[in-house]
């Protein structure tokens, strides 16, 4: 049961508590102020500033307050025809849907986000939408095109250059080669970002880059220097007031007390985590909280607890359509139900199970198909392109050739005619003076 609690360790222990847009204002800055000035704003670049210092305001504590002040920034930034304030409108609420995990709806305004800051040459703003259009792949498990992305980005971030926009793409490199087991060298990617990080003074990402270690600690069952690293990001998120983060480090310590079987201690940080989630409307992390409660009740013998939290965790994750969890929690039921000698229950959850890999596997497949048609559409309009591009060139050389064998014809024949001239006036010259 210890494999079945560890299988999707991605969404229980990595955090990535980036800065994209810009440093979160000040927790002493009041946000009822900044509403009662937004009402008597008259100037409309001013009025959209002030909408987005309140968005970024409820960035950490009220996800759906956030995205609701972006959305209105979006319509502002449309009226008054400013384009790169609706590029940045549209990457702030796609990272809203991403943290509230609503990744397709994330993910298509990321995209618009980015054909605009394409358009208008924004080179960091570019490499920023992709490196968060990197972390929906990585959602979903795409760890070779979350690769594709990050690289793409951390080409940018270099070129400019910006070695914290570098870092922070090295840091999400570190977590695609955490997810393939590959700890030692994640660690070297995380203390990238850790250096990077402690020597621009910027907390917030030293916290999550201690995170990240510590998890790869885990791994490695380095449980007290995991610990160690744990309580460091902790501290750093406690004493910022970022609840989500204080959360997430919970969550984490849960999971490590429960590789230590100190099950009383992981139920008591679980729970603490849980309460946090539910309250930020996190469904991702809220999902998968409680079924880290519901494997813990597990270990403790305590099967009806734990087949409760199971199955309302199982309800939210079909809801928010987290495919990988379902087929996870659809194997531990059957084997709690079969503990339980509930065959009749455990025999159809079994039965779910074995379905949803299938569907898993075809819908995989199905991808991968389509992303090949995806290449070859693409390769052939680059052969077509290419092709017209040399049938241009083909047809400038023969251009160029007719133009230059004309020039030489009349070189030649002024050259001719020249010569011919001066032979004449030679005879002329030459008849006159044998008639004198």
């Amino acid at each position: 049961m210890h494999n079945h609690y560890s299988m999707n360790k991605p969404l229980l222990k990595i955090s990535t508590l980036v800065l994209i847009f810009c440093s979160i204002i000040s927790k002493s800055q009041n946000i009822d102020s900044l509403i009662s000035a937004l009402n008597n704003q008259r100037n409309d670049t001013a009025h959209y500033n002030l909408i987005a210092k309140i968005a970024l305001a409820y960035s950490d504590s009220s996800y759906n307050k956030s995205l609701q002040y972006w959305q209105k920034a979006l319509e502002l930034s449309q009226k008054i025809k400013q384009t790169k304030l609706t590029a940045d409108s549209y990457h702030q609420i796609g990272y809203s849907y991403q943290k509230m995990g609503e990744f397709h709806l994330a993910l298509e305004n990321l995209t618009k986000a980015s054909l605009i800051y394409y358009d208008l040459n924004e080179q960091k703003d570019l490499a920023g939408v992709l490196n968060d259009i990197g972390l929906i792949y990585r959602n979903w498990n795409k760890y070779d095109d979350a690769l594709v992305t990050y690289f793409r980005a951390l080409e940018i971030f270099d070129g400019i250059p910006d070695a914290e926009g570098s870092a922070m793409v090295s840091n999400n490199i570190g977590q695609i080669y955490f997810y393939r087991e590959n700890y030692a060298k994640a660690i070297n990617y995380f203390e990238r970002y850790l250096k990077v990080n402690q020597q621009l003074k910027n907390p917030r990402a030293v916290a999550g880059a201690a995170n990240n270690i510590a998890s790869a600690n885990m791994e490695l069952s380095q449980y007290d220097e995991a610990l160690r690293n744990y309580l460091k990001a902790l501290k750093i998120y406690d004493s910022l007031d970022i609840q989500i983060g204080v959360a997430i480090i919970h969550d984490n310590i849960g999971s490590l007390f429960y590789q230590k079987q100190q099950y009383n201690d992981a139920l008591l940080y679980h729970k603490k985590a849980l309460e946090t989630f539910e309250y930020l409307n996190s469904p991702v992390r809220t999902c998968n909280t409680i079924k880290n409660i519901g494997m813990v009740y597990l270990k403790q013998n305590k099967r009806q607890l734990a087949i409760k939290e199971l199955e309302q965790s199982l309800a939210l994750a079909t809801k928010i359509g987290q495919k990988e969890i379902i087929a996870n929690l659809y194997q531990t039921l059957a084997q709690a139900y079969k503990d339980e000698e509930n065959y009749k229950l455990a025999y159809n959850y079994l039965e779910k199970y074995v379905a949803q890999k299938d569907s898993l596997q075809n819908s995989e497949s199905l991808e991968k198909i389509t992303q090949l048609q995806a290449e070859y559409e693409l390769q052939k309009r680059e052969h077509e392109i290419i092709s017209v591009e040399n049938r241009e060139k083909n047809r400038q050389i023969i251009l160029y050739g007719l133009v230059g064998f004309l020039s030489i014809l009349l070189l030649f024949l002024f050259l001719l005619y020249k010569e011919n001239h001066s032979k004449k006036e030679a005879l002329r010259r030459l008849s006159t003076k044998n008639s004198n």
